[in-house]
């Protein structure tokens, strides 16, 4: 089985939220991307459930995926949420996958 075969996307959301949630706002320096794992409740964060990871990816203007940053969480030492600054006129659109010990790969998309 292919590894895009095990990510699941917004629609397979059970109870925790595992999902991650891309906010954009404007800064003097750049657009600010700010990712939660879990849009109105965060994901647990406890040694035996939390998010290990986000990586962030971009879609270039030829439609190629570029890696954007990767933001690791520990073993449940840090509240799963981010941020990282971007040029957006460089994108077309921008993922996300979070990874969760106990339920795997999540992902979310938004177009710019």
């Amino acid at each position: 089985m292919a590894f895009a075969e095990y990510i699941r996307a917004p629609e397979f959301e059970g109870k925790e939220k595992h999902v991650p949630d891309l906010a954009l706002s404007d800064s003097d320096v750049g657009t600010i991307v700010t990712i939660q794992v879990g849009k109105k409740i965060v994901h647990p964060t406890t040694k035996e459930h939390h998010i290990g990871w986000v990586q962030l990816f971009g879609e270039i203007q030829d439609g190629k995926f570029v890696q954007i940053a990767t933001l690791n969480f520990g073993e449940g030492t840090s509240l799963p949420r981010g941020s990282v600054v971007i040029k957006k006129e460089d994108y077309k659109s921008l993922t996300a996958i979070s990874y969760c010990n106990l339920h795997g790969v999540w992902e979310n998309s938004i177009s710019l």
